[in-house]
């Protein structure tokens, strides 16, 4: 290995070359924003906003735990018209949560998810294990 390129191997591993801005970028999460709406007593609608990641899947899984109705007939809707992105872990808690709720008759669905997470669901071939309702059109 020519020096050179010893230089360049030794400046890509040192974290101290990262610049700090881009660091710091990288490590902020938003929030997740969950807003709850009841139309019936057995239908609530879960409006979710921003980033929904594995670092902050837990306010999602805590809100449903605090939440969900676990009488058969019940119904959930979880509202991602505004989350911008979404990683695998955080989509995959939707999968778990479906079909845990789907063992005590409880309907689980997706509404509104933008292009890039349906994008993310039809690459995971999530689409065909969960319900998702496209209920508006995105602009091109």
């Amino acid at each position: 290995m020519s020096p050179d390129s010893q230089d360049r191997a030794n400046r890509r591993q040192n974290p101290a070359d990262i610049p700090q801005e881009l660091e710091r970028r990288s490590a902020v999460v938003r929030e997740l924003e969950l807003r709850i709406e009841r139309r019936a007593p057995n239908h609530v609608v879960i409006h979710v906003a921003h980033e929904f990641v594995a670092q902050n899947r837990y306010l999602f899984d805590e809100t449903l735990e605090r939440l969900c109705p676990q009488k058969p007939g019940a119904r959930i809707e979880i509202d991602l018209s505004r989350v911008p992105y979404a990683d695998s872990e955080a989509l995959g808690r939707l999968q778990s949560w479906s079909r845990r709720l789907a063992q005590s008759s409880v309907t689980f669905v997706v509404v509104n998810p933008t292009p890039y997470v349906a994008g993310i669901f039809q690459l995971l071939r999530m689409d065909t294990a969960l319900t998702i309702i496209h209920r508006h059109a995105y602009p091109a």
